[in-house]
């Protein structure tokens, strides 16, 4: 299962998207939501959209995260290009970032 995350305009328009290696699946499916609640709230299966300050918050914990011995190998470039796109989205208003599940 590949995970897609999208950054997107008001208007839903596509500005850039990451797709996950669908080898590893979901990436951080067993971080705990209350040491990680904006990772926790990421729904694998179904879509979730983060608006600009949740973009924010989710930054920070890939940051933590992303040291994290509980992340599978291979999935930290993964949580670098979504930070990546976190911190462009948070240049201007108006941007979200979906994650688009299996």
């Amino acid at each position: 299962m590949a995970m897609l995350v999208s950054l997107r305009d008001e208007r839903e328009n596509l500005i850039e998207m990451v797709a996950s290696d669908p080898a590893l699946g979901w990436v951080v499916p067993y971080l705990p939501p209350g040491e990680f609640p904006m990772i926790g709230h990421i729904d694998p299966y179904g879509n979730t959209i983060f608006n600009r300050s949740q973009m924010r918050a989710l930054r920070a914990e890939i940051d933590v995260c992303r040291t994290d011995e509980r992340v599978k190998p291979g999935a930290v470039e993964f949580l670098l290009e979504i930070s990546r796109l976190c911190e462009l989205g948070d240049k201007r208003p108006h941007k979200f970032l979906w994650f688009l599940g299996d």
